[in-house]
């Protein structure tokens, strides 16, 4: 008999799977671990102020295939971000090319690249941002993480979806339901 939970999660796998669609295909196998332990105050994320968002849940992994991108929000937190950091999954070191993000609050953008062959399997991978944000309102941040170059796949870790928060979309077009693990620091 199907439970109420065994439906959720047939349909959400069915989601991550329509937004594996337009993306090449890749390794089947998943992060060394199944989910990553440590919080942004303890992990590799550089030193200051961090706003870490999601706090707490269940993790997955979502597959990022290179091209691949992921795009969404973080709400205000006050101060100006000279880095974001995102909780990821390298297939036990395997992972190659680079992962890229764009920070933006209204018209004002930052960007930053890191490299993949130099993270930590199931930690936070900070990216620094240039030039830092400087937020002179209290509108949303929006994000976009994209998998750049190499011929691997990286595992972003996603979380459960905090309340009055739209979902990420994968491309631009299938909602995950669940967030990216990110962290913000100032």
């Amino acid at each position: 008999m199907l439970t109420r939970h065994s439906i959720l999660l047939a349909i959400a796998i069915s989601f991550s799977l329509a937004g594996c669609l337009d993306r090449p295909a890749t390794e089947a196998t998943g992060p060394s671990d199944n989910a990553p332990a440590k919080t942004a105050a303890e992990s590799n994320v550089g030193s200051g102020t961090l706003f870490e968002y999601p706090v707490g849940g269940d993790a997955s992994a979502f597959p990022l295939a290179p091209g691949s991108f992921i795009s969404g929000s973080l709400p205000f937190h006050e101060g100006q971000p000279i880095a974001i950091a995102v909780q990821i999954g390298n297939y036990g070191n395997t992972s190659d090319g680079s992962l890229s993000v764009e920070l933006c609050q209204k018209d004002r953008c930052s960007t930053g690249t890191a490299s993949l062959t130099s993270s930590t399997d199931n930690a936070y991978l900070e990216i620094p941002i240039s030039p830092a944000l400087d937020t002179a309102d209290t509108s949303p941040f929006r994000y976009r993480l994209v998998k750049v170059a190499g011929s691997k796949q990286v595992a972003v870790w996603l979380y459960t979806l905090p309340p009055k928060i739209e979902s990420p979309k994968v491309n631009d077009q299938t909602a995950l339901f669940r967030t990216p693990k990110l962290a913000l620091r100032f």
